[in-house]
């Protein structure tokens, strides 16, 4: 009956350790991941205000879906008489960096 008590003891011991070992791995990795290189480039561009950017299209052009990743916005365009498009955008300076066309083979 002791060495039962004792191994239940010991058992209720290490799940307490495995817990908090988890818990400080979880704490170190987010803390650095919160300063990293990469976090600390594109936050700016979320913050900042660029003021209006005007994009030439054409007159029944609609917006099929917007994504942004990196500090870029790509605007996946149709109609409008032209071809698919998406227009891929740097949030931080406010202006198109290029796009890509979509044309039957």
């Amino acid at each position: 009956m002791r060495a039962l008590k004792a191994l239940v003891l010991f058992m209720g011991l290490m799940i307490v350790g495995g817990l908090g070992l988890v818990g400080y791995t979880l704490m170190t990795k987010g803390a650095a991941k919160l300063h990293s290189p990469e976090t600390a480039a594109v936050a700016p561009a979320s913050e900042g205000n660029f003021g209006t950017l005007i994009l030439s299209e054409p007159k029944g052009t609609t917006i099929a879906s917007v994504t942004t990743a990196n500090g870029q916005a790509l605007l996946h365009l149709v109609g409008g008489g032209v071809a698919e498009r998406i227009v891929v955008l740097d949030l931080a300076q406010g202006r198109e960096r290029g796009r890509i066309v979509v044309t039957p083979p």
